[in-house]
């Protein structure tokens, strides 16, 4: 295996690791920006302008308080904090909401993602729309796998290339797109 393919199989394990781990997530991509990953969660229907700005104030909050509890230093990290809310329309007309975090690989940790994923969860259950719940052996198996495939990625976060994984039913689809994304409307927060 070349060490490309290594990098890359690394990359795929995090991304079905972490899908399967966290339903919730709709796709998740490594590097939208090299050394970089976004994380996608659908939304059945549009949320309110206010609403999303005032979710978006405490998700800021509750990150930056994170940070503090867990001392990371402003030198030990590069944040890209970004919550867009953009909406894309699919082949058959019908509208997603997505809200995307990004963020950089080289100082996140599973308990961050769980941080994520809670606060998106418990604001907007009653219109995220979730993957089918992981049996609880089998979340505490992919937790570990999670755990692991993260550490290879953050070791070199910048050779994975281009992956996103998202979620199809009960599996989970990696392809690797070296072209980078194609541009979507996006609209930041609070400018809705």
């Amino acid at each position: 295996m070349s060490p490309r393919s290594a990098e890359a199989s690394d990359g795929v394990a995090f991304l079905t690791a972490l899908l399967i781990r966290f339903p919730e997530l709709g796709s998740a991509t490594l590097g939208p920006k090299l050394g970089e990953i976004r994380l996608e969660f659908y939304l059945d229907r549009e949320i309110d302008t206010q609403r999303f700005a005032d979710f978006v104030e405490k998700f800021r909050m509750s990150w930056d308080l994170f940070f503090d509890l867990v001392r990371a230093k402003t030198s030990e990290r590069r944040i890209t904090r970004v919550v867009d809310y953009p909406t894309e329309t699919h082949e058959d007309g019908s509208e997603v909401e997505i809200i995307r975090v990004t963020r950089d690989l080289e100082t996140l940790s599973l308990e961050e993602l769980s941080l994520v994923v809670s606060l998106i969860r418990d604001r907007f259950l009653a219109v995220l729309i979730e993957g089918e719940p992981v049996p609880v052996a089998e979340s505490k198996y992919q937790e570990q796998v999670l755990l692991r495939s993260l550490d290879k990625v953050r070791s070199d976060p910048y050779a994975c290339g281009f992956l996103t994984g998202f979620r199809d039913e009960m599996r989970v689809l990696v392809y690797a797109n070296d072209k980078g994304e194609a541009p979507t409307t996006t609209y930041p927060g609070g400018n809705r």
